[in-house]
């Protein structure tokens, strides 16, 4: 019971957190790519907050990811639980697949994100490009983040096989694409779009958490 209590002081605290402090305990051994070129890092801030980490986006976008952790070439199933604090429409949070080369002119990677007002995207980047493979949609089973209310839980999921990826929330699939288009294989990680606000309890590759545990003090 202590332990919740805990980790629902942390969430309600981490909406608040100024970027300055978070900015200071950014994990080591995540990088992190702004779709602006010489945005700060204080402008797209990640921090360890456990029960996993903090982030805040403002002025830019990015993707964010630990090099030691890839989906493999077969089945593969990425999950997180997701607390989403901002309001705007647009400003949301997900997954990363099928990173390749990141960080570099040629980087490669396709991501899930899910907003405040209970729509969903899949965006493949590569190129140099970004564009949409789903187009920002509504689903039922996208929960809104209600005025009023603090954050909105969503447990977002990413699950390949050999021939289809499927986009979940909260265990209901909202979307599914052919393996070839989504090309998963590679590193995992976040993607954050202009604006939001979001804490990120879990994320579990194939039953693996390799978030941070435990709850904060």
């Amino acid at each position: 019971m202590l332990r919740s209590l805990l980790a629902a002081a942390a969430l309600a605290c981490a909406g608040a957190a100024p970027l300055a402090a978070q900015a200071a305990h950014r994990p080591a051994a995540w990088r992190t790519v702004p779709d602006v070129a010489g945005t700060p890092d204080s402008a797209l801030a990640f921090v360890t907050m456990p029960p996993g980490w903090h982030l805040t986006a403002e002025g830019s976008g990015g993707v964010l990811w630990d090099p030691a952790h890839a989906a493999p070439a077969g089945a593969f199933v990425l999950e997180s639980e997701q607390f989403l604090f901002s309001l705007r429409p647009g400003t949301g949070t997900g997954l990363l697949v099928g990173g390749r080369s990141l960080g570099a002119a040629d980087a490669r990677w396709t991501a899930f994100v899910v907003g405040p007002d209970a729509r969903y995207r899949v965006l493949r980047h590569e190129g140099g490009a970004t564009r949409e493979l789903v187009p920002w949609t509504a689903h039922a089973a996208i929960p809104p983040h209600e005025v009023g209310k603090p954050n909105v839980k969503l447990v977002l999921g990413v699950a390949g096989d050999a021939r289809v990826v499927r986009f979940t929330v909260n265990g209901a699939a909202v979307a599914e694409l052919p393996r070839a288009t989504v090309a998963p294989e590679g590193t995992i990680g976040l993607r954050v779009e202009p604006g939001a606000n979001a804490h990120v309890a879990t994320l579990t590759l194939d039953g693996k958490n390799v978030a941070p545990a435990g709850a904060s003090h």
